[in-house]
């Protein structure tokens, strides 16, 4: 896993949306835990709540495909 391009676009995604939109956006990875989390807001209004659960046990193809889901959304 030491490249995973789609993980760099949905963060430049969520910086993006931050700073061009009103919209709030969070990405927290929790290492302790396992688990990448990507939140966006439009006020206080859940837009996106997404979680990638043991993110270092899956593969890197799986990753892909779970992080597209962000993406399309």
């Amino acid at each position: 896993m030491e490249d995973l391009p789609i993980l760099k676009q949905v963060f430049s995604l969520c910086l993006w949306l931050q700073t061009n939109t009103k919209l709030r956006t969070l990405m927290i990875m929790d290492g302790k835990n396992d688990v990448t989390s990507i939140e966006v807001y439009a006020g206080e209004k859940p837009i996106i709540d997404f979680k990638l659960e043991a993110f270092s046990k899956k593969s890197e193809e799986r990753i892909n495909i779970e992080l597209k889901l962000i993406v399309t959304q």
